[in-house]
């Protein structure tokens, strides 16, 4: 994602943000709620209502947005962090396999895929975890680890409309999606070797 779309992403939810920090709403709330909306994505993908599972996706995203900047005006937290985490490879993996589910004939590409996002969130995380570690500063971890963007999760969002909107273009979407996280991944374990040794970054 573009600098430029991040600025007015962040702007938008913040503006929208700050109505529910009125109400006292808590970021996990917000977590846990667009979690919950998600669920019903995973049954429409199961039964082969792209359309619908898509409008439930959406709204998951918009909820995922929307609980990092209810954080920001009231007060962040490492188990929110964690959570947020944890909801969205829960919801991704579930994206998938009821996906699958819906989809048998698709099992080996859903396969590659499932099997691509767990290699870079797990190169991703790898990576934070020692960087903090070593007390590395919040923006250089995201500019490392990111790799200026590429597979920062704007992929993963592009690959599940794609599913839904041309489920039949899945077998070659899984292909590009192995490649660009297999590359990612492997890049991010290159600057790792050069980076964490270091207990610095040089810029």
């Amino acid at each position: 994602m573009s600098l430029s779309l991040r600025k007015a992403s962040k702007q938008f939810f913040d503006w929208f943000a700050g109505r529910l920090v009125t109400s006292k709403v808590s970021a996990n709330e917000v977590s846990l709620c667009g979690f919950v909306i998600g669920i019903w994505a995973f049954m429409m993908l199961a039964y082969n209502q792209y359309a619908s599972a898509l409008i439930f996706i959406l709204i998951n995203r918009f909820f995922d947005g929307l609980d990092g900047a209810v954080a920001r005006q009231t007060k962040e937290t490492e188990f929110g962090h964690y959570l947020d985490i944890v909801l969205d490879f829960i919801f991704y993996c579930g994206l998938f396999f009821f996906f699958a589910v819906g989809q048998p004939q698709l099992i080996f590409p859903v396969l590659m895929i499932v099997v691509a996002f767990a290699i870079n969130h797990l190169t991703m995380t790898a990576f934070t975890i020692f960087a903090v570690k070593k007390k590395f500063k919040k923006n250089d971890i995201s500019s490392l680890y990111l790799l200026g963007g590429l597979m920062d999760g704007t992929e993963n969002f592009a690959l599940i409309v794609f599913m839904c909107i041309a489920p039949g273009s899945t077998s070659v979407n899984s292909v590009i999606y192995f490649l660009l996280a297999i590359f990612a991944s492997l890049s991010r374990i290159v600057t790792a070797r050069k980076y964490l040794d270091k207990g610095t970054v040089v810029t």
